[in-house]
């Protein structure tokens, strides 16, 4: 017509697929919050645990994965995780023992009255008992902390292990053949000094920088046949199990 304003370029066009006069927002995603130091971190079944992660294959529930260092100090003694008893067991002990070491000392007229060889290998034979307590309290506390740890944090164990027996033999030894003591405390001490740095020290070092293989933990263990009364409680073990793996992964 004339007098009319061209239309404008593509506008008989086929309209773009584009919506821009939504008159709702879109929905939001579902928030998703991460767990504080203050949070109680979840619990895994056997079979939710990553393949990365060392774990004892004997239990089925309760294990604890991917924690900060705080988190499982904090959650040390919770008694919903299958390491509380682990820790119970060392943390008791070791307080009893260091009690009682302490007390034999200070208070003890036949520890006043001892040779000093007979003295100070009661010191490092009460000494090493405590610290092999305390590497199992630690290994058994942060090997939840990541991958890597669960692997290689038992190497401290193994350490404090191996120590308890190098430090209680002279002890042993003394107390069955008392001369002995004198001639040989001196050079025992040496060797046992030497031992423990060694040994320690492989150990902390391996603990920090060892990076072990990758490999696919077995997820199923294979039980034996058994007659189908004998399985009874075994089926209600693994329906309790299921419904622990199916509550966790929610």
């Amino acid at each position: 017509m004339p007098g009319a304003a061209a239309p404008a370029v593509g506008a008989w066009a086929k309209p773009s697929r584009r919506w821009t006069g939504a008159t709702t927002a879109p929905a939001a995603p579902a928030p998703t919050t991460a767990l504080n130091d203050d949070d109680e971190p979840p619990l895994r079944c056997l079979a939710a645990m990553p393949p990365a992660w060392y774990c004892d294959c004997s239990k089925v529930t309760g294990f604890r994965c991917g924690l900060t260092p705080r988190q499982a100090v904090r959650t040390a003694l919770s008694p919903r995780h299958n390491e509380c008893c682990n820790v119970l067991t060392d943390l008791l002990p070791l307080l009893f023992f260091l009690t009682a070491a302490v007390h034999t000392m200070l208070t003890s007229p036949g520890y006043a009255a001892a040779p000093a060889w007979l003295r100070h290998s009661f010191l490092l034979t009460s000494t090493f008992t405590v610290v092999q307590h305390a590497l199992s309290c630690v290994a058994h506390v942060f090997n939840a902390v990541s991958a890597r740890l669960s692997h290689t944090v038992w190497l401290l164990d193994y350490a404090g292990i191996a120590l308890i027996n190098a430090h209680n033999a002279p002890a042993i030894v003394f107390v069955g053949w008392p001369e002995l003591g004198e001639p040989l405390w001196p050079w025992w001490l040496a060797v046992n000094v030497v031992t423990t740095v060694l040994l320690l020290g492989w150990a902390v070092y391996l603990t920090l920088t060892y990076q072990p293989p990758a490999k696919v933990r077995p997820r199923r263990r294979k039980w034996p046949r058994m007659r189908a009364h004998a399985r009874l409680p075994d089926s209600s073990m693994h329906i309790n199990t299921s419904f622990v793996c199916a509550a966790s992964n929610k």
